[in-house]
């Protein structure tokens, strides 16, 4: 049973946020607690969001009154603003069975996400990113696996048409799909 995100992928979103979840993603997300909502937030930092649990930012709350205690009084406006941030600038989507999303409008204008996107692992969280935007100006480690999955001909966007949440078959850098790219990493 898998409690974290491993991988990444990338997805075709559609005009009313609608995004249809990588395999292994919704199987985490089906291993989880309360799998009927998920939380979608700001990164603290990158112009993408942040996907989680509501438990992982309750923890991530607890853990943040420890480290306000260690900080020095002109830093605790720049405290408040990475609190204000991870917390209130959040909203809930439901994934159904089938583990498709509607991303909320406010968050897909946040972030800026268009109609491709980039999916990223972080443990207890993943991450999503335009796919466009990450390639122009995101860190380089991202560019590099994201431009390795989109050269990959079969990383081009799966389905006809019509089918407005085909997911894509990732492939790793070796080309071989399902391969580990690293220690825990692997390629959705």
């Amino acid at each position: 049973m898998r409690t974290i995100y491993l991988g990444s992928a990338i997805c075709r979103m559609n005009g009313r946020g609608g995004v249809v979840m990588p395999p292994e993603f919704r199987r985490t997300a089906n291993c989880q607690k309360n799998i009927s909502q998920l939380v979608v937030g700001l990164h603290r930092t990158s112009k993408c969001l942040v996907v989680c649990q509501e438990s992982f930012l309750t923890k991530q709350h607890d853990n943040s009154f420890e480290y306000r205690n260690r900080l020095a009084p002109d830093q605790l406006i720049e405290h408040h603003d990475r609190l204000r941030r991870a917390y209130g600038f959040v909203d809930y989507f439901t994934m159904d069975h089938k583990g498709s999303v509607n991303i909320p409008p406010l968050m897909c204008q946040l972030a800026g996400l268009g109609e491709s996107l980039f999916l990223i692992a972080a443990g207890e969280t993943f991450e999503i990113w335009d796919l466009e935007q990450l390639m122009a100006t995101g860190p380089a480690d991202l560019k590099l696996l994201a431009s390795h999955m989109t050269n990959d001909k079969s990383c081009k966007e799966a389905g006809n048409e019509k089918d407005e949440f085909a997911v894509p078959h990732a492939r790793s850098l070796s080309g071989r799909a399902g391969n580990h790219i690293g220690p825990g990493l692997r390629i959705q």
